[in-house]
């Protein structure tokens, strides 16, 4: 046997090294060099400048550029300018506070606070950079305010040198992110909405072969991560922003097909249909589970224009063929038309959203059938109202032990208070992210302590500084881009800049050094003590939460809600879904919560439906009686489900005989009306199981 190549093993013994715990530190990636390149190059030049400017804080210059790094250049602007909309807000407030209280510190204090808990509370309610910005102003408020407490005339100035600070990091970091990082928040957003696309249609062909796959819920995480990318890709490339409309049409083309596969995986559950052999019986749809299967993984737009999307109609025609030759007098018949009917529902959704990924990556804009569709988010008004009073009461405790103890280091305590109950309120579990901040302090604290007592006194001039800071910030960057904790490798280096104070003119006090790291601790505990005692989160309860509003908003569809709503309420129940897998919902939870959605888009479907006066009458009153049956308390499960089958068969035998009585070019809507109410019978009979877990 011919013995392997040297590229071959050059390659095995890469493979295995970046196997190995330390690999990110001792054989790091290309993209991970481009970063440490980019962040040294860039936070050095912030702090050169600062120098040669004079800034009063230049080490936040620097500071600056490692909180706003990131491999994707798209993140480094959009964070970049939230950062700093947030400096401008919170240096403003605070020289609004200092100017009205500097005379009276309580009141000063109290006003703080409150500010603080504002600032939370509004953050609670945004997703992404945007909360941070909001996060942000309240902190910087809280750093200047304290800062300026002994010297109010000084305010002003502090605030235009920590804007000026700010700015600078932002904008050396943006340079470098051009010159060195070649990621692409457009194509990372292309390439997951392609892969959650697949997921959805690996799903239906399991579905049509009779297995039940994986949950549709299960699919919804990955759409709230894209969705949180979009803002991204929107900073790093204004073109991306004339595709909006593209955007939109792609994510609820996804959102639609999942539902509508709820609708087919309900009829699987129900055990009335047996789709497997359904499907091996008629040729149409054999084609149909065939073409799924059969998808390309990443299909290109010239194989999606000129094959799959041609493809879809021809499977949607015989489809229609199917349907309209049903002979409706035939049971078995009209449910495999019901099955076909569902099928090409789910291919009307995969070609919109192979419509948009085609418009997205060639960048051309097209034409949509489709109406205007709009991306909601679910606002957590209980849990903003939560964080902002636990801040409040947090900031203003600890503010009454610096006045009562008139210890010289609380102010510091005080700040690093207000930092860790605002940025870490909206995290799951606050307590665990100020405890790994605590472990950074330790970290970066020792390295700070190390370098000021036997590293700096041996430095003369910027060179020599720059080559000893090289290694500490390499080593922190490299951490921050690939390894285990990137979170923990970028605080740490954060805070030994902090602890480091790097400026003009050096000087080394022990004792300073040692409150400053004591008054910071402090903080940090405090804080986390706040996480566990005020107001301490119940994920399990947050998580049914989640899962209520949901079935709130789909008994609303049930009784008002129209076809126009639907994209409105498909997509904040899915972020709703998408929040319950963050909180970790089990799954017969979610199981219901989809089958809430599905009720919810089809009660809007029919609706919208093109019907005769009596067929109109008879699914009105299906409506009213199913949205008296699911908000029965009463009821038991065998008595909810007879009172939901009176309720919805009535109005199926309605649609069948005016079946019989309708040309097969015409029946269409009336097809859809049958396969959206047997959709809402079963959906319906689990909605109940988001209450009964």
């Amino acid at each position: 046997m011919d013995k392997p190549g040297i590229g071959t093993r050059i390659g095995a013994a890469i493979q295995r090294i970046e196997t190995l715990p330390f690999a990110w530190l001792f054989a790091p990636k290309t993209l991970s060099l481009r970063f440490v390149l980019a962040t040294l190059s860039a936070g050095l030049g912030a702090l050169y400048i600062a120098f040669l400017l004079d800034f009063n804080q230049p080490h936040w210059a620097i500071m600056t550029v490692f909180i706003v790094a990131s491999p994707l250049p798209g993140q480094v602007f959009e964070k970049g300018l939230f950062r700093f909309a947030g400096t401008v807000v919170g240096a403003s407030m605070a020289v609004v506070l200092i100017g009205a209280f500097d005379q009276m510190p309580e009141l000063l204090l109290f006003s703080l606070a409150c500010w603080l808990a504002l600032c939370t509370g509004f953050s609670t309610l945004l997703r992404g950079f945007r909360a941070y910005g909001a996060v942000l102003a309240g902190y910087t408020c809280a750093i200047i305010t304290l800062a300026a407490a002994a010297a109010p005339s000084q305010v002003f100035t502090l605030a235009v040198y920590r804007a000026s600070e700010i700015s600078l990091g932002v904008a050396s970091m943006a340079v470098a992110s051009i010159l060195f990082l070649p990621g692409s928040a457009r194509g990372a957003v292309e390439q997951r909405l392609t892969g959650a696309l697949m997921a959805a249609v690996r799903a239906l062909s399991e579905l049509l072969h009779g297995r039940e796959g994986e949950p549709p819920a299960r699919l919804v995480g990955e759409l709230g991560t894209i969705r949180a990318m979009v803002d991204t890709a929107r900073s790093e490339d204004g073109r991306f922003r004339r595709l909006e409309a593209m955007l939109r049409a792609t994510i609820n083309g996804i959102f639609a097909l999942k539902v509508a596969s709820q609708g087919l995986r309900l009829a699987a559950l129900s055990r009335e249909w047996q789709i497997d052999s359904m499907v091996s019986g008629c040729r149409a749809l054999l084609e149909v589970r065939t073409f799924l299967g059969t998808l390309p993984a990443s299909p290109s737009p010239e194989t999606s224009r000129t094959l799959l999307r041609p493809q879809i109609s021809a499977l949607m025609r015989a489809l229609d063929d199917v349907v309209e030759n049903t002979n409706v007098k035939n049971h078995a018949a009209v449910q495999l038309a019901m099955l076909c009917q569902r099928c090409r529902l789910t291919l009307v959704h995969l070609e919109a959203a192979l419509l948009g990924l085609e418009a997205m990556a060639t960048g051309r804009s097209v034409e949509i059938s489709q109406r205007r569709q709009a991306l909601k988010v679910h606002l957590d008004w209980r849990q903003a109202a939560t964080n902002a009073l636990r801040t409040f009461i947090a900031v203003g405790v600890a503010s009454a032990f610096w006045i009562g103890s008139a210890w010289n280091s609380g102010a510091g305590m005080l700040t690093i208070t207000a930092v860790i109950c605002s940025l870490f309120a909206t995290t799951d579990r606050p307590h665990l992210a100020a405890l790994g901040f605590l472990k950074a302090l330790a970290v970066g604290g020792a390295l700070a302590v190390l370098y000021k007592a036997a590293i700096f006194p041996a430095i003369n001039g910027f060179p020599l500084l720059a080559l000893t800071l090289a290694p500490a910030l390499a080593w922190s960057s490299l951490g921050a881009a690939g390894g285990p904790n990137p979170g923990g490798a970028g605080a740490t280096g954060m805070l030994f800049l902090s602890m480091l104070v790097p400026a003009n003119t050096f000087t080394f006090d022990a004792v300073s050094t040692f409150q400053d790291i004591g008054s910071t601790a402090a903080g940090v505990v405090f804080s986390a003590v706040a996480f566990l005692v005020v107001l301490p989160k119940n994920l399990p309860r947050m998580a049914h939460e989640q899962m209520a509003a949901v079935r709130a908003d789909a008994l609303r569809q049930l009784r008002i809600g129209t076809f126009a709503e639907i994209s409105s309420f498909g997509t904040r129940s899915f972020d709703r879904l998408a929040r319950a897998l963050q909180l970790g919902a089990p799954v017969p939870l979610l199981l219901g919560a989809m089958s809430a959605v599905a009720a919810g888009v089809e009660a809007g479907r029919l609706r919208e439906l093109e019907l005769s006066p009596a067929v109109r009458l008879a699914i009105d009153e299906a409506l009213e009686r199913l949205n008296i049956a699911v908000r029965s308390p009463t009821l038991t499960p065998e008595g909810q489900q007879a009172e939901l089958a009176g309720a919805i068969e009535p109005a199926m035998h309605t649609i069948v005989a005016a079946l019989a009585e309708t040309p097969g070019a015409e029946q269409r809507q009336l097809w859809q009306g049958l396969v959206s109410l047997d959709t809402l019978r079963l959906a319906s009979e689990r909605l109940n199981r988001i209450d009964n877990k």
